[in-house]
């Protein structure tokens, strides 16, 4: 049987896996959990948090110090590490400036993502619950 644990050690190993992002979403509303339709939105937005590796200053798979979400500064989302401005400022537990949030792990970066997200209006969590139009 999947666990919770099994399906963020996949997002470890692959964190830009949004289809897997939405499994844990589905597996997360199953077990009757808060954050399930934030991950859900995580993955049908193509978001995840950036790596970061303090030492080369960027990203290494290897050696990763915190994950970071930024905000979209200009409005118009352009990464899948910037997360739009509205939900971004809903972030409680990351630590950071106000265009950024660090996170010790990705799973912690994700959950504070999840939550946020459900603080969002409802109109706007349904905007989001969307997929993007194909472009």
């Amino acid at each position: 049987m999947t666990s919770e644990n099994d399906l963020q050690a996949g997002l470890d190993l692959r964190p830009d896996d949004h289809h897997l992002r939405r499994v844990l979403g589905d597996y997360l509303e199953e077990q009757g959990d808060e954050r399930a339709t934030g991950y859900r939105a995580l993955g049908v937005n193509r978001k995840q948090p950036q790596p970061y590796d303090d030492e080369n200053n960027g990203t290494d798979a290897q050696s990763v110090d915190h994950w970071s979400w930024w905000d979209d500064l200009g409005g118009i989302d352009t990464s899948t590490h910037d997360l739009f401005r509205d939900w971004f400022r809903l972030l409680k537990r990351g630590t950071g400036e106000s265009y950024y949030r660090n996170y010790a792990t990705r799973r912690q970066a994700e959950d504070d993502a999840a939550r946020a997200f459900l603080t969002l209006p409802v109109e706007r969590q349904a905007e989001l619950l969307k997929p993007p139009a194909a472009g």
